[in-house]
């Protein structure tokens, strides 16, 4: 099963991919984590852009984002899928979709990621963008590229908006990690069961 988290950076992505990876193998089930961009090569240049470290046109970081989304489906999402494993993702190309249509029509970025498999489930973790900058605040890392408080809600807003499009389901990202993660895990669980 092929499970996505969503949403504007200090969501909490990465904190739920952790959090269900342990409690699903928990319960016995193989499970892969990953993230968007990818720790491969061209996810590393990606980062080095947001991080302000180099810097390539705004549709070049697009086709990036694209291109290493090809390369993480091939090597690693759908090997996954096919053995029927658990592979968990905090990031995909919905993330693309909100944060390219700043500068990009949605049209133009659901086309070059048309071809990607859909995950089974997508969560979107919901939470206002003034929340975010003080969580990216407390880490007390450098500030990157989309981490300003207009764009966030903006890019919040792009979510909300492909939210029904994809049967994507929003979570309340203001709730403590363990509250959303029962959540989540009841969501996954119940899905399995239906499906397997």
């Amino acid at each position: 099963m092929f499970i996505v988290f969503e949403g504007i950076d200090g969501a909490g992505s990465n904190t739920q991919t952790d959090l269900l990876v342990k409690n699903l193998s928990k319960r016995g089930h193989n499970v892969t984590s990953t993230e968007e961009p990818t720790s491969q090569s061209i996810g590393r240049y990606i980062r080095l852009i947001l991080q302000h470290k180099e810097k390539v046109s705004a549709k070049a970081l697009q086709l990036l984002f694209t291109a290493d989304r090809a390369d993480h489906v091939e090597n690693l999402i759908n090997p996954e899928i096919q053995k029927n494993n658990f592979i968990v993702s905090a990031r995909y190309f919905y993330s693309t979709i909100a944060f390219g249509s700043l500068k990009f029509n949605p049209e133009w970025l659901y086309q070059i990621n048309s071809t990607f498999p859909k995950p089974d489930l997508c969560f979107y973790l919901d939470l206002p963008a003034e929340e975010a900058i003080k969580r990216i605040s407390a880490r007390g890392n450098d500030i990157e590229l989309f981490e300003k408080k207009e764009t966030l809600e903006k890019v919040r807003q792009n979510y909300l908006s492909i939210t029904d499009k994809y049967d994507i389901i929003k979570l309340d990202a203001t709730k403590s990690p363990e509250e959303i993660s029962n959540e989540v895990l009841n969501f996954v669980l119940k899905h399995y069961d239906t499906n397997s």
